[in-house]
């Protein structure tokens, strides 16, 4: 068993090395009240990649809200899909997941492109400022990420605002089950539980994976997302803080959010 585990964790800390998009799936997102609702977890690019199993030694929460609180989403080791609930009040659920930490490290070009990619102006800048831009960066990861599950017709229950107390977090402020094509859904990101200003927000749906929209955050950590298409939608972020461990430079946090048109 123990071999088993290895080997998985080998395989998905290579495929988190050369992938920028992590987010959960909901299989499906609308589902009749006591159904049973799949979690699936991937990395890739443009919502293509590979399916995670289950791993507990990769995640530090996987959990719902529900009217008793936070529980645990259910699942077995390697098991795919990575884990499932049976919510039987309708309403809104939000699914949230927090992996634990991977070191990676860049060479100097390497990095600056994945800086440019993500939107973290100022760590291009601290690097310039500080004769970094070429050298080699070490950098610890997490990722904290979330999606919107729909279960019945009416609504009991709300917990598509809920947040997770995750270190980053993108939150909805309006509930996107109850916008139409064209609306503009309002996100908020937050740092350690406060508006994070000037972040870039990534958004677009797998059907339109090319038509990238890229909005700066307002001071309340406030950015307004056009819903232009149906089908699953991707709304993601990146914070990153120089690292005070040894040996380490950097640490990055991966936001995202997940949800399904209609």
């Amino acid at each position: 068993m123990k071999l088993i585990t290895s080997c998985f964790l080998l395989l998905i800390s290579l495929s988190n090395l050369y992938a920028h998009d992590f987010w959960l799936e909901a299989q499906p997102f609308y589902a009749k009240p006591g159904d049973n609702v799949d979690i699936t977890i991937h990395v890739g690019e443009d919502m293509i990649g590979d399916t995670l199993p289950n791993i507990p030694e990769n995640y530090s929460d996987f959990s719902y809200t529900s009217k008793d609180g936070r529980e645990a989403i259910l699942g077995e080791l390697a098991r795919y899909p990575a884990g499932y609930f049976n919510p039987e009040k309708p309403g809104y659920y939000t699914i949230g997941y927090r992996s634990t930490e991977n070191v990676v490290s860049l060479n100097g070009e390497k990095f600056t492109h994945y800086l440019k990619t993500e939107g973290l102006d100022k760590i291009i800048d601290f690097r310039k400022e500080h004769n970094q831009s070429d050298q080699k960066a070490k950098e610890i990861y997490s990722r904290c990420v979330k999606t919107l599950v729909k279960i019945g017709e009416t609504v009991e229950l709300d917990y598509s605002q809920q947040r997770f107390n995750y270190t980053y977090e993108i939150t909805p402020l309006n509930n996107p089950y109850q916008l139409k094509i064209g609306d503009e859904l309002t996100v908020q990101a937050t740092y350690l539980g406060k508006p994070l200003a000037n972040s870039l927000i990534i958004a677009f749906s797998k059907e339109a994976a090319w038509d990238k929209q890229k909005y700066r955050t307002d001071a309340n950590g406030i950015a307004k997302v056009k819903l232009t298409s149906k089908g699953l939608w991707l709304i993601k972020s990146v914070e990153m803080i120089p690292s005070k461990r040894p040996g380490i430079d950097w640490e990055s946090f991966w936001a995202s959010l997940t949800f399904q048109m209609r």
